[in-house]
């Protein structure tokens, strides 16, 4: 009997069957027809029978459709084999294992689960649908290994990529997705989206990446989202309690309320648009790059922490639990108006990190700079303290102005050329240097006593007082008051001379000029006359008046010498602080604080606070008390504003002057005003 192997032909949709026998074969003789080289040959005519079948035709199915594997279901009656195309023109079911190259639905197209248990279609090219693709009778999962083109209705239970290169997926504006869409664990490519993509389901990409392409984005109607999602700063939309579960985002933009869990990470940034909060039961978020938010981010029922290794920008709220900036660099903090911060933001406990705040900017709960972090204010740049402190390392105001309501206030190591409107607490071990200006209230936190250092001018246009505990002044430089201090003790102990102006009256419980060094008995001068009883280390008095006016010092029995310390008269209207008017314009030209007061003229530099309505002409000069012009310091044009006048006092030449007093005249056509000067030894 003739051995015989069959090629399977296929001629549009007919198969027939070629008989292959030795006959067909004559050169090869009768002695070939056992032989394994024949065997060998068959085996090869097989191999290249397969392969002739392996160039894919495309089969339709009939309008009327039915059951994937039976062949009145197709056009011509062929069954769609593994390597075939298939457009599907009507409803067709699977009720098996099923495969094929390309799958086409047209708009009356529809593929579903036919079986009882849960079927598997498998399409290892691309899928376009303009029709529908459902469940069925049971859970219905189709494998893609190429694009995702849908125009249709996608509703089945999953939707597995399997691509080992990039897959592309496209959606129209009415189509509808409502299917898992997953990674399967050999795909090697990423998946791309085109388009805008609405899904009702999840997205889980874990071990691969979601690339959103131009036009492309993300919108979650209720779902989960897993991977590692490439923004590239477009969108992912968040509807209905969806959440960003596990995996990382890369330059994203959040729109809608997004939950996230502490197993998603962010990196070159994220902006928030809309709402950003926890999944269930609290989440700690790791974002690499600025965080930028428009909306809101917030604590639920539970906490939301974040770690930022970056910069900050706030346009919106934050009231989530802390922002934690973990390196030791510089960030930067941005405010547009309607910001607030009420978060506690965080620099490393030990580290040297900087907060660089580039715009006004309002801080509800408190910022914290560790032990040697620092927070800079930019030129012109001011802070709202409504409730938040400052606390740790050194705040460089810069001059600028700080504003508290509320419990805000400053507990810091160092504090540097501040200015304080509103109601401020100052806390315990709190060093100002570079002066500070008390345009509003200075008091301790309630619940403690605070103990503060003042180096510098201590400038008081507003009140210094108790706040149920007590609050101690240490000034170490000139103590200028034009407003009030009725606060426990004031500690006038610094190292040059000092000026302190009286004001209207100075009603602290304590008010101490210290001597500055130690001695084995001590006296007490005024304008070069012994104080009687007055030998001890501190000079202390109980209310300072005008009747305390002149020129004390202190003599130590070991022949010390100590500072002059000259009490004057000075300005008696307490400046109102504009924070409380609501307003920070000035109407007249005024001259302020010059420092150092008291001076000497032979030596050292002087500088001149001046302010000015508008542009125009403004001259400095010094008379003596008789009224006589001694120097003319400074004439020219200045711009509107608040300015500082350097002059170099060696450069005067008035030569050694005894001590007493000169005093300084601005002249403007705005007006003109006068300042004190004390000249010692």
């Amino acid at each position: 009997m003739p051995l015989v192997t069959h090629l399977v032909v296929r001629r549009e949709t007919q198969r027939r069957l070629l008989p292959v026998t030795q006959s067909s074969f004559p050169d090869l003789g009768d002695a070939l027809h056992n032989s394994l080289c024949f065997r060998v040959l068959a085996a090869v005519l097989f191999v290249v029978s397969l392969a002739s079948h392996a160039s894919a035709e495309t089969v339709e199915s009939t309008p009327v459709g039915g059951p994937w594997h039976l062949g009145a279901t197709w056009v011509g009656g062929t069954v769609p084999l593994a390597g075939d195309d298939v457009v599907l023109e009507g409803p067709v079911t699977v009720d098996g294992p099923t495969s094929c190259a390309n799958l086409d639905l047209s708009s009356g197209g529809r593929v579903a689960g036919g079986s009882p248990t849960p079927t598997t279609l498998e399409v290892n090219g691309t899928i376009t649908n303009a029709g529908t693709i459902e469940n069925g009778v049971q859970i219905f999962t189709i494998k893609v290994g190429s694009d995702l083109n849908n125009d249709g209705i996608w509703t089945n239970w999953n939707t597995i990529c399997t691509g080992t290169s990039d897959q592309h997926l496209s959606q129209s504006a009415t189509a509808v997705f409502e299917s898992d869409l997953i990674r399967d664990e050999t795909a090697t490519g990423d998946l791309v989206i085109d388009t805008p993509f609405p899904i009702l389901g999840d997205i889980d990409y874990l071990g691969g990446r979601v690339v959103l392409g131009p036009g492309g984005s993300i919108t979650l109607r209720q779902g989960l989202l897993s991977g590692e999602i490439a923004c590239g700063g477009g969108e992912v939309r968040f509807e209905a309690g969806s959440t960003l579960y596990r995996g990382v985002m890369d330059a994203g933009v959040l729109v809608g309320t997004a939950r996230a869990s502490s197993a998603f990470s962010f990196t070159n940034g994220l902006t928030v648009m809309d709402e950003l909060t926890h999944s269930t039961g609290g989440s700690h978020l790791i974002i690499e790059g600025t965080l930028v938010n428009h909306g809101l981010i917030r604590n639920g029922s539970y906490g939301l922490t974040i770690s930022l290794f970056g910069d900050l920008e706030c346009y919106g709220t934050f009231t989530n639990s802390y922002i934690a900036m973990e390196e030791s660099v510089e960030h930067r903090l941005r405010m547009g108006p309607e910001g607030n911060l009420d978060s506690n933001l965080i620099l490393p406990e030990f580290g040297d990190g900087s907060l660089i705040v580039e715009a006004d900017s309002r801080i509800s709960d408190g910022v914290s700079l560790g032990q040697n972090g620092s927070m800079t204010l930019l030129p012109g740049v001011s802070l709202q303290l409504t409730g938040g402190t400052i606390s740790g390392g050194t705040l460089w105001a810069g001059g600028n102005d700080i504003y508290a309501e509320g419990v805000g206030g400053l507990y810091l190591n160092q504090a540097d050329q501040v200015v304080l409107h509103g109601v401020a607490q100052a806390g315990d071990g709190t060093f100002f240097t570079g002066g500070l200006r008390v345009a509003g209230v200075v008091q301790n936190w309630e619940f403690a006593p605070s103990e503060i250092w003042v180096e510098g001018d201590l400038l008081i246009e507003g009140e210094l007082r108790d706040n149920v505990q007590t609050l101690t002044v240490h000034a170490t430089g000139n103590l200028l008051n034009r407003g009030s201090i009725s606060n426990h003790e004031v500690i006038v102990d610094g190292t040059g001379d000092q000026l302190v102006e009286i004001g209207a009256g100075i009603e602290a419980t304590s008010f101490i000029v210290d001597a500055g060094f130690a001695s084995s008995t001590y006296q007490w001068f005024r304008d070069d006359v012994p104080l009687a009883a007055e030998n001890s280390r501190q000079l202390v008095f109980a209310i300072v008046d005008v009747a305390d006016v002149g020129i004390y010092h202190c003599e130590g029995g070991d022949g010390q010498i100590s500072r002059d310390v000259v009490f004057e008269e000075g300005a008696i209207t307490a400046t109102s602080d504009p924070y409380t008017q609501g307003h920070r314009t000035e109407s007249v030209a005024w001259l302020g604080a010059v420092r150092p007061n008291p001076m000497r003229l032979d030596v050292g530099r002087a500088e001149i606070e001046l302010g000015l309505p508008e542009r125009g002409f403004v001259s400095l000069s010094l008379f003596d008390a008789g009224g006589r012009e001694i120097s003319k310091l400074f004439t020219g044009q200045i711009e509107a504003g608040f300015h500082l006048i350097p002059v170099e006092l060696g450069r005067l030449e008035l030569g050694r002057r005894l001590p007493g007093v000169l005093f300084l005249k601005m002249t403007t056509a705005a007006g003109s005003d006068v300042r004190k000067l004390i000249i010692v030894h």
